[in-house]
Parts: C-alpha cells; sequence; structure tokens
C-alpha cells in the first residue's frame, strides 16, 4: 500500500496537519502490523483510498486505531513503543511506562528531588541530572515533543532538549565514570543526532 500526502507548509492548516501525520505514521505501521484480519485490512486500504485529505487520513488512521484499542485491550503505551521509530528499548527489558517514572529513576541514581531538575540552575548538581533526565525522555517517549519534555521539566525551550540530548551523549562519549553510572538506562538505545 502506497500513501502519498503534500503538505504546504505555508499554510496554517496544513502545518497542523504535518505536524499530526508525522506523529501518525509510526502509529498506523504498528496498527498495520497489529491488524491481522486481511478482511479489516482490505477495509482500512478502502477507507485510506476513499479519504480526500490529509485529515481525512488522519481520522480514519485514529478511528481505526481506537477500535483495535479497544476490541483487543491493547497497552497503549506497548503500542507506541512498538511505534519507536526503529530505536530499541535496553536490552534488560527497563521501560519507563511515562515521563514520571523518567523523572523518579534520574532522581534516585542522583540523590536528588524532582523540584531540584526544575531548577533554574546552571550548577552541575542540577544541571546534569536535568539533562539526562530530559535524553532519557526523548529517546524512551519518540511520540513526545522536545517542548513537551521541556515544558515537565521546569518549562525549558525546546533547543535546551536539544542541547541536553547532545551533551548528555558527548558525556557518555567521553567520561567513563558517567558512562558506567547511567550504563543500564542509555544501553542499546538508538539516538537521533
Amino acid at each position: 500500500m502506497k500513501a502519498i500526502l503534500e503538505f504546504d507548509l505555508d499554510s496554517s492548516g496544513d502545518h497542523l496537519d504535518y505536524r499530526l501525520a508525522s506523529q501518525a505514521l509510526p502509529i498506523g505501521l504498528a496498527l498495520w502490523k497489529i491488524t491481522q484480519n486481511l478482511r479489516r485490512r482490505v477495509e482500512l486500504r478502502l477507507k485510506i483510498q476513499k479519504a480526500e485529505s490529509s485529515t481525512e487520513v488522519l481520522d480514519v488512521v485514529f478511528s481505526e486505531l481506537n477500535e483495535i484499542v479497544d476490541d483487543c485491550e491493547i497497552d497503549i503505551v506497548q503500542l507506541f513503543n512498538s511505534a519507536n521509530r526503529g530505536r530499541r528499548q535496553p536490552d534488560d527489558g527497563l521501560i519507563f511506562k511515562n515521563i514520571e517514572d523518567v523523572e523518579r529513576a534520574i532522581c534516585k541514581l542522583f540523590n536528588t528531588n524532582g523540584d531540584d531538575l526544575r531548577k533554574r540552575k546552571r550548577s552541575p548538581g542540577y544541571v546534569v541530572p536535568r539533562q539526562t533526565a530530559m535524553a532519557l525522555s526523548v529517546l524512551h517517549f519518540p511520540e513526545m515533543t522536545y517542548a513537551d519534555i521541556g515544558w515537565h521539566f521546569g518549562r525549558y525551550d525546546p533547543s535546551t532538549v536539544s542541547h541536553a540530548l547532545k551533551s548528555i551523549r558527548d558525556k557518555i562519549d567521553t567520561e567513563k565514570d558517567f558512562r558506567e553510572l547511567t550504563e543500564i538506562y542509555f544501553r542499546g538505545m538508538k539516538w537521533p543526532i
């Protein structure tokens, strides 16, 4: 099956559709994998072919996803993980269910608390745990935007999250102690940068 969606990114409506489509495609692929019933596949293909706009395609995909989730009682977190854009979870099965799980794990690892992660301080005692939590969140929850992650950890800008990801990757590559400390969390992860 082939679907071609064209967007005019100068148009605000198309820009929103583009963002929705970029988030829906991995979900749609996971949905396609889950859907083993041939009749259901054919019906889905026909609905998508009849769609006249990218918004209608997204509506079809999301309504089909809702039906499958309801019918099969699928764990939605597991579904998002299967649509993980080719990124693997750590080999030891360490999976975070939400960003709060990441926050708790990092607080425990660095002997700090959630309020300290959100403080706008620049000393390494605050920055390194916050950047580590941001990087883990990006890697474990690709469906979340950098803006959402930044907001969670103290209303930081998306560029701060991107910088945190790069900084933590560099730190893992260059500092043996840090690499050993965080190995269980980052082992087997595919970095987007």
